[in-house]
């Protein structure tokens, strides 16, 4: 899950830098992968107990 999403972001990232000359911070990236597996783990019950444990989700 977490591959994916570094994989999206990644991809979107290069073709907003490519194609519409904007460039977003690496924290922002950074941020937004983490929010992209909290959101999807969210939807199974299983991950949801594990990140709750590993309480990590970026403000």
């Amino acid at each position: 899950m977490l591959l994916g999403a570094a994989v999206c972001c990644v991809w979107r990232e290069r073709n907003q830098r490519i194609f519409q000359h904007k460039r977003q911070n690496q924290n922002l990236i950074i941020k937004l992968i983490i929010q992209e597996v909290h959101q999807r783990a969210n939807t199974k019950p299983k991950l949801t107990k594990w990140l709750s444990n590993f309480n990590f989700y970026p403000v």
